[in-house]
């Protein structure tokens, strides 16, 4: 009942502005057992919050506040944006204070604002609370059960420096997904089961919003819930193996272009674009620009202007190279990632920085540079 009244909330100041050509910035929020219009066929009724907390009711209308605020600093990007539409379902309510909001009393119960009695839950021995501070949550509708996502502060002094492995280049494609300099291959395709493709056609020939319809679409939700947490599985895993490198060059592929260009099933199956996002994220990653030849180019400075996709291994006329097409795409990553004019500075994060990074062996220390937070 809390992501309905959720539902409710939220229409309810959807309407407001709509109805009143007003702003949501002046919408009232009411109060726990307030009152909300909602609409029944052709008229509006009035409902009472009676499960929403006092600041579970303000974190609903703040995230609109804030989701509206987003869509205004794109606009004035120059991006295209939509509007806030009305919602058929909720699937995440903030809890903004611990202690307040929702509280742990013990391994298997905790307590929810607006909810009488505790609540029980597993997994809580993932904290440890001689390390950590607990700081707001979330509580998640998902097709496969309710969930609580915990935001928690660790002291950065408990981390211990790491020692990591040489520099390192990462070439994206469809036949290998991921090619390393040090040749390395991952394949990052996770298909459809055959129990989703057997209730999707199943689905088919149910009647629309039956009983039946509704119960094997919560089942379609569920298999497609299993396949998203099995490719962030696997994408952790492959960015954690990468990330024991020092530095990460990778080259900004514009994955969903290649959609176009046959490869759309290759790259709807793959999670290479949740790779390359984790990845993004990281200082010690360098994003080479898309433009910056990798491929096409040798060692010795020879173009290879004809080349084409099914040439799978380069042949130089020069220096006499032979290699694969991936590995020495890899390769030359790490060279071009070496001129500061190839690098893309992520403004969009946050503030960068080109600092020196010491290096071991003969290179010098200048010869190479990376992106570190201010």
């Amino acid at each position: 009942m809390m992501f309905v009244e959720a539902k409710w909330l939220k229409n309810d100041c959807l309407n407001f502005a709509k109805k009143n050509s007003d702003s949501i910035f002046n919408y009232l929020t009411p109060k726990k057992n307030g009152n909300v219009k909602v609409k029944v066929g052709e008229e509006f009724q009035e409902r009472s919050l009676n499960y929403l907390g006092s600041q579970m009711i303000q974190s609903v209308i703040e995230e609109m506040k804030s989701n509206i605020k987003t869509l205004s600093t794109l606009k004035k990007k120059g991006k295209k944006i939509g509007a806030l539409k009305f919602c058929s379902e909720v699937k995440s309510i903030n809890l903004k204070q611990y202690g307040n909001t929702y509280k742990f009393k013990g391994f298997h119960k905790m307590k929810l604002q607006g909810i009488s009695g505790d609540v029980p839950i597993n997994g809580f021995q993932q904290f440890n609370l001689n390390e950590c501070d607990f700081a707001n949550a979330k509580i998640l509708n998902t097709p496969r059960g309710y969930y609580v996502a915990v935001t928690v502060f660790k002291n950065k002094e408990d981390l211990k420096k790491k020692e990591y492995l040489n520099d390192i280049g990462v070439d994206f494609g469809c036949k290998d997904n991921l090619t390393t300099s040090e040749n390395q291959r991952f394949n990052c395709c996770i298909e459809e089961t055959e129990r989703l493709k057997k209730l999707q056609r199943k689905l088919m020939r149910q009647k629309k919003s039956s009983n039946n319809h509704n119960k094997t679409r919560l089942k379609i939700r569920q298999q497609y819930q299993k396949m998203s947490n099995r490719k962030n599985d696997a994408a952790n895993k492959v960015v954690h193996e990468l990330l024991e490198h020092r530095i990460v060059y990778i080259q900004d592929e514009q994955l969903a272009a290649w959609k176009a260009n046959w490869h759309g099933k290759a790259v709807h199956h793959s999670f290479m674009g949740i790779v390359k996002q984790k990845l993004s994220r990281n200082p010690r990653v360098v994003i080479i620009k898309k433009f910056v030849p990798t491929t096409k180019i040798c060692e010795c400075g020879y173009v290879w202007n004809d080349l084409t996709l099914n040439d799978r291994v380069l042949k130089c006329p020069v220096c006499g190279l032979v290699e694969d097409r991936d590995l020495h795409a890899a390769k030359m990553m790490i060279k071009q990632g070496q001129n500061l004019k190839n690098i893309k500075v992520r403004k969009e994060l946050a503030e960068l920085t080109l600092v020196d990074l010491p290096l071991k062996g003969e290179v010098e220390a200048r010869s190479c540079r990376s992106l570190e937070w201010q």
